[in-house]
């Protein structure tokens, strides 16, 4: 039994540690309690408080990450607590600025990550959103609404338009980003249109390739013993040299 317990659990596939951290954006620490493997996150703000504004490289529970230091804007919002903190607030940026709203994130390693993101207001409307995900300066994703969506929706990273925060926490679809760099950037607010962009929430988790099965090894068969000659002991060299004499 221990055998085939033994050789089971050789043949299962080991999935690695998944790294994943989530952002919750919104005006004040205190306004709601981060659910686990998340925290929260806060744009500069141009009415005079800085004291929390989350400015890269920010460091916090293993991971550096931050807004870059311009645009500086007044637009973080706490919403509803009532709501999953993941939706509760949101900061937000006008479209069509020079300079969107960009928010970055330094990845463990390069490869393969399941994004997941609220874009939206849990008590107010959002008006042609858009939201572009880059590897280091290429952009990999832009995720968009035509017009204006509905107070309480959420846009989730697969574009589907959530009617609820029930919905988004119940229904929100991810989709997975493959990084040449560490370097992950979230933009807000698109510099070519009109309308305002709203961000509550960003989560991102490695997807660790199986560690590859280990290949059973066949045990070496036994070699077989030289039999032995009867009347020699085992021993070949009497039998040889009695042939001999009589061959002489």
């Amino acid at each position: 039994m221990k055998r085939i317990l033994l050789l089971i659990a050789l043949l299962i596939p080991v999935q690695a540690f998944a790294w994943t951290e989530g952002f919750n954006f919104r005006d004040t620490s205190a306004y709601c309690t981060d659910p686990a493997d998340t925290q929260g996150a806060y744009s500069p703000d141009n009415n005079g408080g800085t004291s929390n504004d989350t400015i890269y490289a920010t460091t916090a529970g293993g991971v550096t990450f931050g807004f870059s230091s311009t645009p500086d804007v007044d637009n973080r919002r706490d919403r509803d607590s009532g709501v999953d903190c993941r939706l509760a607030a949101n900061n937000g940026h006008t479209n069509g600025d020079a300079t969107p709203l960009r928010f970055r994130v330094d990845l463990p390693s390069t490869g393969t990550y399941r994004i997941r993101l609220a874009i939206g207001n849990t008590s107010g409307t959002s008006d042609d959103p858009i939201v572009k995900i880059l590897d280091n300066v290429t952009v990999k994703n832009t995720i968009s609404f035509s017009g204006t969506m509905s107070s309480g929706h959420f846009l989730d990273a697969g574009g589907n338009d959530r009617t609820s925060a029930a919905d988004w926490v119940s229904n929100n679809a991810s989709i997975d980003v493959t990084f040449a760099s560490t370097t992950f950037w979230l933009e807000i607010g698109g510099t070519s249109s009109t309308g305002y962009t709203n961000i509550a929430h960003l989560n991102i988790e490695d997807i660790p390739a199986p560690t590859p099965t280990p290949t059973p090894t066949a045990s070496p068969s036994p070699t077989a013993s030289p039999t032995p000659v009867p009347g020699t002991g085992g021993n070949v060299y009497p039998l040889l040299r009695r042939l001999q004499r009589q061959h002489d």
